[in-house]
Parts: structure tokens; sequence; C-alpha cells
């Protein structure tokens, strides 16, 4: 098992053709079956390709899956962030920290004018509880970086009176 290893490790170090060689050298010097076993295994290891790019998939970042979206941690002012644009997480927030009840609606009233999302599929809405008018908020599609690849979240800023 060691002179396995050892030999793998200089076979993989000097090359495949040379960790062949190294493998023959290795089973004639033990002079036996078994170590000419040992040497064929060592060329097998040294020789296995199976780190094939379809075997080791690449995540993809967000400069490569959502290049036009704005990364995540640049939104530093948005507060709330969601998996999707559903407008319940302004109302929940709305409920929960501002103390409002009821008859909360968000409405979209077009892209976002203002903020580092305009042209990039930020949205603008307006908040209203029963008839009075109490806020608006900007919605931010963005971009996280994980360990599972991008993905695509959502900013919320809201500023209700």
């Amino acid at each position: 098992m060691i002179g396995g290893r050892v030999g793998f490790a200089a076979g993989g170090a000097l090359g495949s053709s040379t960790g062949s060689a190294l493998g023959g050298a290795v089973g004639a010097a033990a002079g036996s079956t078994a170590g000419a076993w040992l040497g064929d295994k060592i060329s097998d290891w040294i020789d296995d390709d199976t780190d094939s790019d379809e075997d080791c998939e690449k995540k993809k970042s967000c400069l490569e899956k959502y290049p036009n979206l704005v990364k995540c941690y640049k939104l530093s002012r948005y507060h709330l962030w969601s998996r999707s644009k559903n407008t319940q997480i302004v109302k929940d927030y709305l409920r929960n920290e501002g103390g409002r009840s009821g008859g909360i609606v968000v409405k979209r009233d077009g892209t976002a004018h203002s903020g580092p999302c305009v042209g990039k599929g930020g949205e603008h809405y307006k908040i209203r509880q029963r008839s009075a008018f109490i806020g608006t908020c900007n919605m931010c599609p963005c971009c996280k970086d994980t360990a599972d690849g991008a993905e695509k979240w959502y900013g919320w800023d809201v500023n209700a009176y």
C-alpha cells in the first residue's frame, strides 16, 4: 500500500508515461507476482483519466449566470431579502416592524427610476394602507455567489411614512 502511494505520487508528478514506466519498474524491482501486480496497479492509477469536465461540473458564478444583475452585497441599504418577487415580504415587514395592521396594498407603478437597479430589472412600488398613501419601495433583482453557484435574490428598500 505504501509503495502504491509512493509510486502514484511520483508517477503523477512526472507524468503518465513516466508513471507507467515507474509502475513497471516497481513491479520488476519487487521480483514477484505481487510486485508485478503492484506495478500494474500503479500504472492503472496513474494512467486513469476519470477527472473529465463532465464529472466535475463547474458551478456558474454571478458573472456567468446573471451578468446583468447587480451583486446583492452592493445593495447595502436594502434590508429585506427574498427568493421571489412576491410583495408579501413588504406587507409582513410593515406589520411586524412598522406597527401597521391590515389593509396594506403594495402595487407596482413602473420600473425603478433611481438607485443601482435602473435598467437592470428594478421595479418601483407604491404602498397604501386602505386609501392612504404611506410610502414607496424599490425592488432590485440581484445575484449572490454561493457554494451551490449563482442564486437570484430580490432586495427590497422600503420607505414608509
